[in-house]
């Protein structure tokens, strides 16, 4: 790894970090540089504008999440389920970079293109089935969020680890699969009517606990 290497990377753990520890509002090119331990002007050379600071945090995470063989796109749906395990157990070992990816994301009205490749995929993956298209829209929007790295976020802050995230991620996409293929798709359960709690009928038997109180003395 090159010095200039080695010195850019060292910036994007230091915004990872003051991301994490102060979200976007607090995130300041100034705070960056130092915890890094550099002067300001050292960030803005490798990274010119505050926006290409976070930009390149982004590109990290994908970077990584690439490197150590994440599922960056799907053809079918038969793919999504095991595709979500894997980048839920990335997302896991890489989770400073990717937290604060996610804060970064949450924080911003923009969308990366590699997310819009991913939401394409997905898009066009539901798309394949025989769906109408309010259905096929709606179903695709709902499978797309489920496999995100802030449905990731979500579970890991509700308290589940990484087996746990990964695992109930893939299962929640494969029952939403299979329902869709069942003819169960979204509107049609929308439809569904709910069922009123019964209340029951019976008299409730009395118990006498005291002798005294015996109607038969």
């Amino acid at each position: 790894m090159t010095v200039a290497a080695g010195t850019r990377d060292r910036i994007l753990d230091a915004l990872a970090e003051v991301v994490l520890e102060g979200g976007l509002p607090d995130f300041s090119v100034q705070g960056v540089a130092d915890r890094c331990g550099i002067s300001h002007r050292t960030v803005y050379r490798h990274f010119p504008t505050r926006e290409s600071l976070l930009d390149g945090l982004v590109e990290r995470m994908g970077a990584a999440m690439e490197a150590a063989g994440g599922a960056a796109r799907i053809e079918t749906l038969d793919e999504l389920p095991a595709a979500v395990a894997l980048n839920f157990a990335l997302f896991s070992d890489h989770a400073k970079v990717a937290g604060a990816a996610v804060r970064f994301s949450v924080g911003t009205a923009t969308e990366n293109r590699d997310r819009r490749e991913r939401t394409d995929a997905v898009a066009g993956a539901v798309a394949r089935l025989d769906l109408d298209a309010d259905d096929a829209r709606v179903a695709a929007a709902v499978l797309r969020h489920l496999s995100s790295s802030r449905t990731w976020m979500l579970l890991v802050e509700a308290g589940l680890d990484a087996t746990d995230t990964a695992a109930g991620a893939a299962w929640a996409v494969e029952v939403l699969i299979d329902a869709l293929r069942a003819g169960r798709g979204p509107r049609a359960a929308a439809r569904r009517p709910v069922d009123p709690p019964t209340r029951s009928t019976s008299t409730p038997s009395t118990t006498i606990d005291d002798p005294e109180e015996s109607p038969t003395r």
